[in-house]
C-alpha cells in the first residue's frame, strides 16, 4: 500500500457488492459509491470444492490465495500426524512435497487421474515426478476417487471408491480454482461457467469501459484458440499491462495474443519444467510433431 500512495494511487479495502453499468459506479458492503470512467476487473479466483461428503469438517483446509489464512493453515497442518492432499497437479504436489519434510507427518497424496501433474507433463516425466515424490515417503495413490471424508466434528478419515479409509488429521484441497465472476454475472456481463470473463484481446469485456484480468479472465491458448483453465501470476502480469495501455485507446503493439502456459516445479532434487503444449495435447489437436 505504501508503494501504491507514493505513485498517488489511492487504495481502499473494501468489498464491492454491486456494478452500476449504467450509472458508472461501484457500491460497496458499506454503502459507499465509487465512480469510475474505466473500471478493471481483478477478482481472482476460489478453490474448487468437489462434490465430496464431508468437507465442512474441522480439519479441511482449501487453499486460497489469502497469506493470513495459509499461514493459519499451514501451521495447523504441520501440527497433523496423518495428511491427506488432494489433487495432483502442482498445488497439491509441491504442498505434498513440502510436507515430507515435516518430522512426524505422515502424508498421502489422492489424485483422480491415472497419474500426477497429467496437465502439464507427458506421461514419461509424470511418472518421474511421481518416483521422485513417492522417495520423499509420500503415499501417492492415482487413478482413484475420493468419496468421503468422515469424522464427529473434526475430519478423522478419507474414504476412497475402491472402499480403502486413510485416516486423516488434516485435508488440503489442491483440486484446482475456478474464476470469481460473481459480480460480473451480476452485472451482466459476458461469461463463461468455470472459465471465465469474456475479454478480447485488449482485456476489454463485453462492455467496452470494463476490462478484466488475471484469474477472473477468460484465457485462449495461443495454439489452439480454444479456452484454456491455466491461472498463472506471470499471465496476469502481462494481462494487467496489457489492460494498463489499453484502457483510454487500444494500442495493436500490446494486445493479448493468446496464452502459452509455462510451468515449473521442484520435487525431491527434480526440476521439472514445460512450455506451450505437451506431446499428448498436441497429438489431440492434430498437430504435426516431431
Amino acid at each position: 500500500i505504501a508503494s501504491l500512495a507514493a505513485n498517488n494511487i489511492e487504495s481502499k479495502v473494501e468489498n464491492v457488492e454491486k456494478i452500476d453499468r449504467q450509472g458508472k459506479k461501484v457500491t460497496t458492503e458499506k454503502g459507499v459509491e465509487y465512480g469510475y470512467e474505466k473500471l478493471v476487473l481483478a477478482t481472482g479466483s476460489n478453490p474448487v470444492r468437489p462434490p465430496i461428503k464431508g468437507l465442512e469438517l474441522s480439519g479441511v483446509y482449501p487453499v486460497y490465495k489469502d497469506m493470513a489464512y495459509l499461514k493459519k493453515m499451514v501451521s495447523a497442518v504441520k501440527s497433523a500426524k496423518n495428511v491427506v492432499v488432494l489433487g495432483g497437479g502442482f498445488i497439491g504436489v509441491e504442498f505434498a512435497d513440502e510436507l515430507s519434510r515435516v518430522p512426524g507427518v505422515k502424508t498421502t497424496l489422492v489424485e483422480l487421474l491415472p497419474s500426477i501433474l497429467a496437465n502439464s507433463f507427458d506421461p514419461e516425466f509424470s511418472k518421474i515426478a511421481g518416483e521422485k515424490l513417492a522417495a520423499t515417503g509420500v503415499n501417492v495413490i492415482t487413478g482413484v476417487k475420493v468419496v468421503e471424508v468422515t469424522g464427529k466434528e473434526k475430519v478423522e478419515k478419507v474414504k476412497l471408491e475402491d472402499g480403502r479409509e486413510i485416516d486423516a488429521d488434516a485435508v488440503i484441497l489442491g483440486i484446482g480454482a475456478v474464476p470469481e465472476i460473481c459480480l460480473a454475472k451480476e452485472a451482466c456481463l459476458e461469461i463463461v461457467d468455470r472459465r471465465g470473463i469474456c475479454v478480447d484481446e485488449y482485456m476489454r469485456t463485453s462492455d467496452p469501459d470494463i476490462f478484466a484480468v488475471g484469474d477472473c479472465a477468460c484465457k485462449k491458448d495461443f495454439y489452439t484458440r480454444k479456452d484454456t483453465p491455466v491461472m498463472l501470476a506471470s499471465t496476469a502480469t502481462a494481462e494487467a499491462r496489457i489492460a494498463g495501455a489499453n484502457l483510454y485507446s487500444l494500442k495493436v503493439v500490446r494486445e493479448n495474443k493468446g496464452t502459452i502456459a509455462i510451468y515449473s516445479t521442484y520435487i525431491n532434487g527434480l526440476v521439472l519444467g514445460s512450455a506451450g503444449l505437451t506431446e499428448t495435447t498436441a497429438q489431440r489437436e492434430g498437430f504435426e510433431i516431431i
